[in-house]
């Protein structure tokens, strides 16, 4: 009887010694995995800084007075489109380059019908900022530049068949410009990413061209002023 009740003891206690070791390897699993296997927040908090390319486009509104005798289009207000690289450093802050486009087109009515189309580029280095909110799938970004700023002005004229149009003139025209924005991104994998971005752009050129002037609102420095809202995507790498 003795003899029993101390093998049941043994037995017991052997099954507590192997439950408790159990457990503690479960545990040590537990926290080995933990520590192994990052969090959603560390993995996108750790991929902010580094390279990325992005593209995109929107609408843009010059803001300076613009003499353009247009009988239709807007030359004030157009489509814009954006190309750039970026890399940031671990404190945040970095450079990039970017490409931005606006073209308009509208007809004028003289003796005749004419197509009058205008191009802005615009290529300038930037300083450039990141900050992480939240758990970090969404980004705050900034940035500013100065850079070259080139308008194309194309006029062309309708052929006697009434479709076609035929280029008589062309004007190109340089100067400077500084722009800045600022932006959120929302990160959909720690790679690709979709940004909306609020830009402003000041250039400084001297633009006159078939009865079509560019100037700013006080008429003393010719140039012109617009801002920019625009959606895209973005390649982290």
């Amino acid at each position: 009887m003795k003899w029993n009740i101390f093998s049941r003891l043994t037995v017991a206690s052997a099954m507590s010694i192997c439950a408790i070791a159990a457990l503690a390897q479960e545990s040590d699993t537990a926290v080995t995995s933990a520590v192994t296997q990052p969090t959603e927040t560390n993995v996108f908090a750790e991929k902010i800084t580094g390279h990325s390319v992005f593209a995109g486009g929107g609408i843009g509104q010059i803001m300076s007075e613009f003499d353009a005798y247009w009988a239709s289009g807007d030359p004030q207000f157009a489509g814009m489109w954006q190309l750039g690289y970026e890399w940031v450093s671990k404190k945040r802050f970095g450079a990039g380059f970017l490409y931005n486009g606006y073209y308009t087109q509208g007809k004028i009515y003289y003796y005749d019908t004419f197509k009058e189309s205008i191009c802005i580029h615009y290529l300038a280095p930037q300083f450039v900022g990141r900050v992480a909110l939240g758990k970090g799938r969404w980004l705050f970004g900034y940035g500013a530049g100065v850079g070259l700023v080139v308008l194309v002005d194309r006029l062309r004229y309708r052929e006697d068949n009434y479709v076609s149009y035929r280029e008589v003139g062309k004007n190109t025209d340089y100067g400077f410009g500084v722009n800045m924005y600022l932006g959120a991104e929302y990160r959909l994998t720690t790679t690709w990413g979709i940004f909306g971005r609020l830009s402003y752009t000041e250039a400084l050129l001297k633009q006159e061209f078939m009865g079509q002037e560019m100037h700013r609102d006080d008429g003393n420095v010719n140039g012109f002023s617009r801002i920019e809202l625009s959606v895209g995507v973005r390649y982290n790498f």
